[in-house]
């Protein structure tokens, strides 16, 4: 959600969409043509394989997108998805991670003290347990340790994770900061103080709040109740009464959850523009339907998910099979079924009944449906415990099946002496996959059928090689004391290098490269914008121009701009905190630009500036782009030429007026 794009290609992809207005004239087509070095960014690691099985937790962990609403990078998406193998998620605390009832929402984050690891010999000794203070937001975790006064500090000694208290006008939060300068927020109060030995475990604290470091902020109400952006857009959970019939119930089996589901898991999720329509964010009652819940809803078609479940939840899904349909925004529908599988030999253990996710069909997926089976076998090793990344080994897969592919699923004996190493296999067509892990660091090796990946076999578990199975092209990755990545080879050879910045003075920006050069010896030196962290000047590398050395330069210029939309049913606003959007790019056509940025060494008539509009400060405002105009000398005057785009409700792009039409504002 927050990996917007920098300013550099957030610029090059706009002026890619309006490619022909660029060109001014004949004079205009000169493009500076360099071997510009790409910045540095952590390679993409899914450990999640062709039949959607999480190979580290060793369950099936669908994710669906359900419905959005805005552009991608100040829009809403939202989505559901379970790391459990199940979209119940009810039981034990191993298989309710967080969040309400129900699938894991997208924006169901929290902070809580969690059970890393339980040392080697120390298995059946709680003092010597090891507690960490896990955040999870929408992109992911990360753990913290605890300090004995209360403090936090990154778990595996990464120096830009940072987890610290705030008291604020905002009030008390905790607040994680990440590497590129985000952040997220949970909620907190003023004696909230947890140990290192598992003081306040139960007390989970809600995420309220994610802000990306050029000020885009989402915000969430309730657990949860109500989702909305300082760009105008809002997700409404409708929660409502559902049917407590269960023919087929056993009431005297007391090891299943008691009926009771409408208050934990919404029927519906609306997402509303309120530079439209404004709805209630308060989390009040259950409501029977959308128009209850948001009375005055001028128009009837907002995007929702609608998510059907059987009567009598939960206890349906832990007596017999059952199902979970999720209607999109688009059409879609997909169903997840669910089999309870039992132990007849520990019938009294709350335990006793294992719900798993045994199907899954879409009407949108390539595929007619993947089928999933498991094996009741419960590996033990000490008393107590099992396989770190399969809490409670009950109804462990075993088998995934796509079509007439078929692939099986291993876990190997939990405890081993040596150093506390886990295995994974399993069976794709014939290969043999596999993944090792050590329990008190976590990853090891990951060998799938795609790709190859090893890490370091230390606290810091950084990736240390990534291999792709198909070509055998290897590259391996190192980095500096603040755990960025500083070099980058291909198969033995550098491709890439990177310097940072030796402090960090600017969250927003100390974690950047200032430097990258290629394994050439190009070099491409960065800037950036102090306040949103974005690239503010990019030099690339020297080329010949006039019989002459010239390192061409890009320049961009961002605003603090405000949305505007409704605040309640009757009234407009401008939204409380801005979001830092590129306005100007500059940039000079055959010459050096000036040391201090301010202009060309060949003259205001050598340069090229682009202007980006996102519309009027106070009218019904998403901040959308709403219109592009690029300014430069031909033939010895000053050209303007002007593009504009219009937008649905929706923030779907409708229209665009070409400068043709010699507009003279787009709006």
């Amino acid at each position: 959600m927050f990996k917007l794009l920098s300013g550099m290609k957030l610029a090059e992809k706009k002026r890619r969409a309006i490619d022909s207005n660029m060109v001014l004239a004949a004079s205009l087509l000169l493009v500076w043509q360099v071997a510009e070095a790409d910045r540095l960014d952590p390679p993409p690691i899914r450990l999640m394989n062709r039949h959607g099985v999480n190979m580290a937790s060793g369950r099936p962990s669908p994710t669906l997108v359900d419905v959005s609403i805005g552009d991608k990078a100040l829009g809403l998406t939202h989505s559901i998805s379970t790391y459990t193998g199940n979209m119940v998620n009810v039981g034990t605390a191993d298989e309710h991670m967080s969040g309400p009832d129900g699938p894991k929402d997208k924006f169901a984050g929290v902070l809580r003290l969690v059970l890393h690891h339980k040392p080697i010999g120390q298995e059946n000794n709680p003092s010597a347990w090891v507690y960490v203070m896990r955040a999870f937001d929408t992109e992911g975790s990360f753990d913290f340790s605890v300090n004995s006064d209360g403090t936090f500090t990154s778990y595996n000694g990464d120096p830009r994770q940072i987890l610290e208290k705030v008291n604020d006008s905002a009030g008390y939060g905790i607040v994680w900061t990440k590497p590129d300068g985000s952040t997220s927020r949970f909620a907190s109060y003023a004696n909230y103080a947890p140990t290192s030995t598992g003081q306040n475990a139960d007390i989970p604290l809600n995420l309220t709040q994610m802000q990306a470091a050029n000020g885009f902020t989402v915000n969430i109400l309730g657990n949860v109740a109500n989702v909305f952006t300082n760009t105008g857009y809002q997700l409404k959970y409708v929660y409502s009464a559902q049917d407590p019939s269960l023919p087929y119930d056993d009431p005297t089996n007391t090891s299943i959850p008691p009926i009771g589901w409408g208050s934990e898991s919404p029927k519906y999720v609306v997402a509303i523009n309120n530079t439209v329509d404004y709805c209630d964010p308060s989390y009040l009652t259950q409501y029977p339907d959308v128009n209850s819940a948001c009375p005055g809803l001028t128009v009837n078609n907002w995007p929702r998910a609608t998510y059907l479940w059987p009567s009598g939840m939960p206890r349906a899904m832990f007596l017999q099979e059952n199902s979970l349909v999720v209607l999109d925004s688009e059409g879609g529908r997909t169903e997840y079924k669910h089999r309870p599988y039992a132990k007849p030999a520990q019938a009294g253990d709350p335990n006793f009944r294992a719900v798993r996710l045994v199907g899954i069909k879409s009407s949108r997926a390539t595929v007619s449906e993947v089928t999933y089976d498991y094996s009741t076998t419960d590996w033990i090793a000490n008393g107590t415990w099992k396989v770190w990344w399969t809490p409670g080994a009950i109804a462990t897969l075993s088998l995934s099946t796509i079509g007439s592919t078929a692939w099986g699923y291993t876990l190997n004996q939990p405890y081993q002496p040596l150093n506390g190493v886990s295995t994974d296999r399993y069976n794709q067509g014939g290969r043999t996959s596999l993944l090792v892990a050590n329990y008190q660091w976590g990853l090891w090796m990951v060998n799938d059928l795609d790709y190859s990946a090893g890490w370091d076999q230390t606290y810091k578990n950084q990736l240390q090689y990534l291999t792709d199975n198909v070509t055998g092209v290897k590259m391996a990755y190192g980095y500096d004391d603040r755990y960025n990545i500083t070099s980058v080879t291909k198969n033995g050879v550098t491709v890439q290098t990177a310097g940072y910045p030796a402090t960090c003075s600017n969250r927003k920006t100390c974690n950047q490269a200032t430097w990258v050069k290629d394994g050439n010896g190009n070099q491409t030196d960065f800037e950036y914008d102090p306040n949103s962290g974005q690239i503010s000047r990019v030099r690339k590398p020297a080329v010949m121009s006039g019989g002459i050395s010239v390192r061409p330069e890009i320049r961009y210029t961002y605003t603090p701009l405000y949305a505007y939309y409704k605040t309640s049913a009757t009234g407009y606003a401008q939204a409380s905190t801005p979001v830092y959007l590129l306005t100007r790019e500059r940039t000079c056509l055959t010459s050096a630009t000036i040391a201090d940025g301010s202009g060309c060494t060949g003259g205001a008539a050598d340069e090229i500036i682009t202007d980006y509009d996102y519309g009027p400060a106070n009218a019904p405002n998403n901040l959308l782009l709403r219109g592009v105009t690029v300014s430069a000398y031909s033939e010895g005057a000053l050209q303007t030429r002007r593009t504009c785009y219009q937008y649905d409700n929706f923030g779907n792009r409708i229209g665009e007026i070409k400068p043709k039409a010699g507009l003279a504002s787009c709006y």
